[in-house]
């Protein structure tokens, strides 16, 4: 095998198992997490999945978690059906205050705040 052929393998083999954590976090990401416990899923050391997603993503597996997890309660808050508290739940914090916290970081805007802002655009036919 030749060093290309060598880069190529390793390459791919990256790339699985990015798409195997990827995939694990899109279903799990409303339980509780540990990275360590996505690198044994993965079958990687935590130390090589944390340096790979990295690289490829461009953030940590913990913060791309956080990332997800805003996202979706963001299209919660959008279907206006649950309390902002139930959907902090829903989304896999057993704290309201942390999810709070984390969705200020992200959204620049608390919760009720982003509801208010988002829902007013809403045309009244989708209300």
């Amino acid at each position: 095998m030749s060093a290309a052929d060598s880069v190529m393998s390793e390459s791919g083999d990256s790339y699985s198992y990015i798409r195997s954590a990827l995939s694990y976090l899109y279903a799990h990401y409303n339980e509780p997490f540990s990275v360590s416990g996505l690198a044994e899923h993965c079958c990687i050391s935590e130390s090589h999945l944390r340096r790979l997603f990295k690289n490829m993503v461009g953030i940590s597996p913990l913060e791309y978690l956080q990332h997800y997890r805003i996202q979706q309660a963001c299209h919660l808050i959008h279907l206006n059906r649950l309390p902002v508290n139930c959907i902090a739940r829903e989304v896999g914090y057993s704290s309201l205050s942390s999810f709070n916290r984390q969705f200020l970081q992200y959204m620049h805007l608390s919760p009720s705040g982003w509801k208010k802002e988002h829902l007013s655009e809403r045309p009244e036919h989708e209300v």
